[in-house]
């Protein structure tokens, strides 16, 4: 899989890159997956979105997979973020 930036050269490029700076456009309800391992996005950074949404009422769905990294690799990881995507995306096309 093909990464964008390096973690260590490019750190203002990636904080530009962040959503947080665009958390106040937000309206539609999201889901937010986080690998509690995650080198590139760290836990912190998913948690900061989803209070900043929950924050201003924007309905938020977020899953930290314990076992994952970047990536989602596990079966049984697989298996829970495709049935909650599912149940997310019936309940915000309601």
């Amino acid at each position: 899989m093909t990464e964008f930036g390096d973690v260590d050269k490019d750190v203002a490029l990636l904080d530009a890159w962040s959503p947080i700076h665009d958390v106040a456009k937000i309206a539609a309800p999201l889901f937010v997956y986080s690998g509690q391992n995650d080198p590139r996005v760290p836990r912190s950074e998913s948690d900061s979105i989803v209070v900043a949404l929950r924050t201003r009422g924007v309905p938020v769905e977020y899953m930290v997979a314990a076992n994952e990294g970047h990536t989602v690799d596990r079966r049984e990881t697989k298996i829970e973020l495709l049935t909650r995507t599912a149940r997310f995306l019936e309940d915000a096309t309601r």
